[in-house]
């Protein structure tokens, strides 16, 4: 949180034991989705309107082959989120 006098830490939390690749949000902020090098993502129910406290663990998925993503995004319409992988594979 942004404060006058800085910033103030909220809430800390640890999903991955590898390094992320990055942290995406559906547009309407309830959603949020992590990824990492080795290709395990994690989902999240949260809601960055009204409680932006809540981080709800909703799943966790592993992309096959040490999926090496390399980068993903909501599709336009929030109902899906695309992977791309070292290994030339999208998921």
């Amino acid at each position: 949180m942004v404060t006058a006098d800085g910033l103030k830490m909220l809430k800390s939390f640890k999903a991955h034991d590898d390094p992320i690749v990055g942290i995406k949000f559906s547009a309407d902020l309830k959603m949020l989705v992590t990824g990492s090098i080795k290709g395990d993502v994690f989902f999240f129910d949260i809601d960055g309107s009204d409680n932006i406290q809540k981080f709800d663990a909703l799943c966790t998925v592993k992309l096959p082959d040490d999926g090496g993503i390399n980068d993903f995004k909501f599709t336009d319409d929030d109902k899906s989120i695309i992977f791309g992988c070292n290994t030339g594979f999208v998921y």
